[in-house]
């Protein structure tokens, strides 16, 4: 499987994808920054090549990131030079690593693009070959995962029950019972959170607890922004000593850059003196936290002992090889996930036919053994609980606590005598927008074939490449009538399933930022990007374009009529969630079908 996968990959994204596809094509794939202008070039001791950033959206650094590996191509010659991105804050600089300065001109447009490369594969399949080694922690986990070898529980005595005390009880009950449930379980431990349900906040609690039981922890995610975020919650509380974020610098946030080895002996001059040192953090660390990318290849395991618990985040997404790395180097583990929500990506239909996007989280909890379930969840209202409540966790998901169950929008009171002939929605589908009552925290923008909306190309709909310009138009609307009556722009969040709706509502914001309404320039502080990109986050406001727009009678969409990618879509808003679809297209479709069933308020564009 794992080969079929690559094979996908490379013929995807791989470096024949610099000649084989065009610049327009690889820009709607995301992985190509194209026409990017040129404007200094400067070759001392490194090139290091200059791109103004102004025709690009805000968000781009969250792929463009420091340290990402490029390669720079113009329209009539492919791959003029390599290298790595040093700055990407108000211009765009990338360090050349290889200096064909001849071809490279100021004031020229060239394209930046990325490619996957063979050394995620190749460790991989190290992954394996280590599973399949003859030696104490190989058998203990084959026998977890081949064999299916359950977990047993153990006793708490009363002494540790009340050094962890301090740190569980500011928890609501499920959490708190999925921490002590953690700790008595010896081989592996489950822990399913539900949308909103505080994963992170019980991992926080759960690596506190076990540091003051004296045990060492290594937390394993799928995303760097995952090991941020459980190092957040840690700051503050446990001395910085103690913790060592592992991985590549300028994929941590600027905060948490403290933890990293190269801040930790900065100061240090000596190499003999850096060596003793980075031997000394390596072995006396007590939590390492890093993707689970980066572990697999990390030298502080040949240094630090055996860690006696590793804590996997999001691990319903990680690939089962790419997880097995992380879980060699401890004597217990404990994965954190939800197995209704997103699954690994895998790219090869026939890969993922065979199993390959089956986490080992999905795996283990098939058997229900050492699976604690936290259904209390923090986040939505309860208008907006219920309809992921009833169609993905037969009826069991809760809000936490009045307050929250009750939260709505906070905005200015709707204004018919206010001019919003601009916006192209009505004056009921305005009302509702901003609407307080709890009841309208749900809505549903029905465009019922608008006649200014064209018709999704059939060939596109199982891709990331289908648009539907009129809902990106409604979806400006929605967003403009929020900021006009007060909604801070940085808590609204615009998703779609599909990538290149996401471009064309993008680029509509970038249109409208010319125009003379200064409330328009929040515009492009609101968040626009795909449902899979915006997994494990949460906006107060989101607005969801659907896209979908088919009348016939024999095509699906195999990105919208996802359980699980519907149920992310439903569960990132936490006061107000706006879809704008096709009602008639989408009722054709089984998992919309059963939402816009559940939706009280479905009221049409016009």
């Amino acid at each position: 499987m794992l080969f079929l996968e690559w094979s996908s990959i490379s013929r995807e994204n791989g470096p024949s994808s610099l000649y084989e596809l065009t610049v327009e094509e690889r820009s709607q794939r995301g992985t190509c920054l194209a026409n990017l202008l040129l404007t200094d070039i400067e070759d001392k001791d490194n090139l290091r090549l200059t791109f103004s950033i102004s025709s690009l959206p805000g968000d781009f650094r969250k792929k463009w990131i420091v340290g990402e590996f490029v390669y720079i191509s113009s329209s009539d010659r492919v791959s003029i030079c390599n290298g790595t991105i040093v700055a990407n804050d108000t211009k765009l600089v990338v360090e050349a690593l290889t200096p064909i300065s001849r071809y490279l001109t100021t004031n020229k447009h060239y394209h930046l693009d990325t490619i996957e490369t063979m050394r995620h594969f190749q460790m991989n399949v190290m992954s394996i070959v280590r599973l399949m080694e003859c030696n104490e922690s190989s058998n203990c986990l084959r026998s977890i995962i081949v064999r299916e070898h359950y977990p047993t529980s153990q006793r708490i005595s009363p002494s540790q029950l009340k050094v962890i005390l301090p740190f569980i009880n500011s928890l609501s009950e499920p959490q708190r019972d999925a921490v002590i449930h953690s700790i008595k379980n010896t081989g592996y431990s489950l822990i399913k959170g539900m949308p909103g349900a505080g994963k992170t906040t019980v991992i926080a609690a759960l690596v506190r607890s076990l540091v003051a039981l004296g045990k060492s922890v290594l937390i394993a995610c799928y995303t760097n922004s995952a090991v941020d975020n459980c190092l957040e919650k840690l700051n503050g509380h446990i001395r910085d000593d103690l913790i060592l974020r592992i991985g590549t610098d300028s994929r941590a946030q600027e905060w948490s850059k403290k933890y990293c080895l190269k801040e930790k002996i900065k100061d240090i001059q000596s190499n003999d003196e850096k060596i003793a040192s980075i031997r000394k953090i390596y072995s006396s660390s007590k939590i390492v936290a890093g993707t689970c990318i980066s572990i697999q290849e990390h030298q502080i395991f040949k240094v630090h002992e055996k860690f006696d618990v590793c804590i996997v985040d999001e691990a319903s997404l990680c690939l089962e090889c790419t997880v097995i790395m992380s879980l060699l180097n401890c004597k217990s583990f404990v994965l954190v996930g939800d197995e209704n929500q997103l699954t690994p990506l895998v790219k090869n239909k026939e890969a993922g036919e065979r199993g390959m996007n089956i986490s080992l989280f999905e795996r283990l909890s098939m058997t229900k053994k050492g699976l604690h379930v936290i259904n209390t969840q923090f986040r939505m209202n309860k208008v907006l609980c219920r309809v992921p409540s009833e169609l993905f966790y037969e009826g069991e998901m809760r809000c936490a606590t009045t307050h929250i169950e009750n939260s709505v929008i906070k905005c200015n009171d709707w204004n018919p005598h206010i001019d919003s002939g601009d916006l192209g929605l009505s004056e009921k589908v305005c009302e509702k927008i901003l609407s307080k009552r709890l009841e309208d925290s749900l809505i549903f923008i029905d465009m019922n074939n608008y006649i200014c909306g064209e018709k999704v190309d059939v060939s596109l709909l199982n891709d990331s490449r289908s648009s539907n310009l009129a809902e990106a138009t409604t979806a400006i609307g929605c967003l403009k009538l929020l900021l006009r009556f007060g909604v801070n722009p940085g808590d609204i969040g615009v998703i779609t399933p599909f990538r290149n709706q996401m471009n064309t509502i993008r680029g509509l914001i970038n249109d409208e930022l010319v125009s003379l309404d200064k409330n328009n320039g929040k515009l492009n502080n609101v968040e626009v990007s795909t449902i899979d990109q915006f997994q494990g986050r949460d906006k107060k406001v989101i607005v969801f374009s659907t896209v979908y727009n088919y009348t016939g009678d024999n095509e699906t969409c195999e990105l919208l009529n996802s359980s699980r990618r519907m149920n992310v879509a439903l569960t990132r808003a936490k006061n107000k969630l706006i879809i704008i679809g096709c009602a008639g297209s989408l009722r054709k479709l089984e998992i919309p079908s059963k939402v816009i069933g559940l939706i009280n308020n479905i009221i049409p564009l016009k």
